[in-house]
């Protein structure tokens, strides 16, 4: 399924904009070309199953971000969770990141099964284009404290009904904020996935 033509979805009007090679062949956050659009679409949902994907206008709209995620298949480097989250309904702050050489982003995280294979990441800032299938990695302390498969996210902005913080630029997508680095003042950072 989602290998065939089919259809592309205008979020906001609900009307058919273009028609797509497949939706497997497409991940939430890139442009949809469309063929005499107003101007560029961006992918923020698709369904194998019908074989349809959802767009919207702006590569900025809040339908493109979202401050929860889920993951499972959760490997923690330690073998287990950290002790922080051992009691029920505990949680840690620490780092995620989402993408290869994605800034490091502040969040929190708490077990979301009691083996520790499920975990729920809270963002502080909204995140653009968290897709389901890709990994999240967690750092606290210059240490690579596991990573898992994304399986989900929560609502976007766009249906929360919440404006978009304004992203500030770093200086280093690479250092952990507010974290000691090495001798030669490299970042201690390890990639997760």
């Amino acid at each position: 399924p989602g290998s065939k033509p089919g259809t592309i979805v205008d979020l906001e009007s609900g009307n058919t904009v273009g028609i797509h090679k497949g939706a497997l062949f497409y991940t939430v956050g890139q442009a949809a070309n469309i063929s005499g659009a107003p101007g560029r679409f961006f992918v923020v949902d698709k369904d194998l199953a019908a074989n349809t994907i959802t767009v919207v206008m702006g590569s900025h709209h809040p339908a493109l971000y979202k401050d929860t995620l889920e993951a499972t298949s959760f490997n923690w480097i330690a073998g287990h969770p950290p002790t922080g989250l051992l009691s029920p309904k505990s949680s840690i702050k620490c780092f995620a990141r989402i993408r290869h050489r994605q800034e490091l982003q502040a969040c929190s995280i708490s077990l979301a099964s009691a083996d520790g294979t499920k975990v729920l990441v809270t963002f502080e800032k909204p995140l653009r284009a968290i897709s389901d299938g890709q990994f999240v990695g967690l750092y606290l302390d210059n240490a690579c404290l596991g990573g898992g498969v994304i399986t989900g996210s929560g609502e976007s902005y766009y249906h929360l009904k919440k404006k978009v913080p304004i992203q500030e630029k770093s200086n280093s997508n690479r250092k952990l904020s507010g974290m000691a680095s090495s001798k030669n003042g490299s970042s201690l950072d390890q990639e997760a996935h």
